[in-house]
């Protein structure tokens, strides 16, 4: 399994600045079908320690800091996370 796991990591890598680019939150169709019920879900996070754990490009982790919580982002692909420490927290 691990060894699946790598291979999974390094296909991640090597798209991720394609799937970032065509991944915009504004414009996500399944984050509009469901932020309603995640942010009922979440309630107000302003001032709250969130990790969100495999934050892929970062997208959940941008809306969580703009709604004033610190966000934590952590995944496996560090192409992803370079990519969310670059254009989420400018």
């Amino acid at each position: 399994m691990k060894k699946q796991s790598s291979k999974d990591i390094e296909d991640w890598d090597r798209i991720a600045s394609g799937y970032s680019q065509s991944a915009d939150p504004t414009n996500n169709r399944i984050y509009n079908m469901f932020k309603d019920v995640l942010w009922d879900c979440l309630g107000d996070v302003k001032g709250l320690d969130v990790l969100d754990l495999g934050c892929g490009h970062g997208w959940l982790s941008k809306e969580l800091f703009d709604a004033g919580a610190k966000v934590y982002a952590v995944d496996g692909s560090s192409a992803l996370t370079e990519h969310a420490s670059r254009h989420v927290y400018t």
